[in-house]
């Protein structure tokens, strides 16, 4: 069961209307204690907590609520001076908890799920290798099969360092991939290949990665959805 609200905003502190709904109901409130603002709230119009978070220093720190409906729990995520840190907790509809990830200040993989609409099981649909609150390492958007992806990119503190693959319904290469970049910039394959050659920290190119299939890492392949017997 999902777990009640409760705000990591500081109870004292004095909430401040920033946007409405052009019906004239609350959008966004800040949050202010002693000059500071300590939290935001994002509202549905209905009144209900859409996202709700706690700042120290300008920065997130606490607990981090989402509810995309209103009354339904998605998401809670812990946070430590701007970075996540400790368990995140994802939720289904119905405030079953579907699956967790861990983060130490900011560095760990972030793992998403979703609901496969064919047979109403967990599946995993994102992967974020992270340091320091950054993307850094691989990322992945996978396709209900759990077997293959239809994005891919490649990090470094942040930067696009890497191969960046998208791909159709059909398994094809969208037109303009492969993109390749060295350190934020981007580069042609030629210059990609030469880089990779010098440069560990690039994924090598090869023709065979062109398909969606992919082998995950050990780490990944443990929290990959599996279809329920008779779906």
């Amino acid at each position: 069961m999902a777990p009640r609200f409760r705000s990591t905003i500081p109870s004292g502190a004095r909430p401040k209307v920033v946007a409405r709904f052009s019906s004239g109901a609350p959008r966004r409130i800040e949050f202010w204690l002693r000059r500071k603002i300590v939290g935001y709230r994002s509202l549905h119009e209905s009144g209900e907590v859409e996202f709700d978070y706690s700042t120290q220093n300008g920065l997130r720190d606490g607990l981090e609520w989402r509810f995309d409906l209103p009354g339904v729990l998605l998401s809670l995520i812990p946070y430590r001076n701007g970075r996540e840190h400790g368990t995140a907790k994802q939720y289904d509809d119905n405030g079953k908890l579907i699956g967790t990830y861990r983060m130490f200040h900011g560095t760990g993989i972030d793992l998403w799920r979703s609901t496969n609409f064919d047979d109403g099981s967990t599946i995993l649909s994102e992967v974020h290798y992270m340091k320091d609150g950054t993307p850094h390492g691989f990322e992945w958007w996978i396709n209900d099969d759990q077997s293959s992806v239809y994005e891919e990119k490649h990090w470094r503190n942040g930067c696009p360092h890497g191969i960046e693959r998208q791909w159709n319904s059909n398994g094809k290469l969208r037109r303009g991939y492969p993109k390749y970049y060295v350190d934020d910039r981007k580069v042609t394959k030629r210059k990609y290949i030469r880089a990779a050659e010098r440069d560990p920290t690039l994924p090598r190119w090869r023709e065979s990665e062109n398909s969606p299939l992919r082998r995950f890492p050990a780490e990944i392949r443990r929290h990959l959805g599996r279809r329920r017997k008779g779906a």
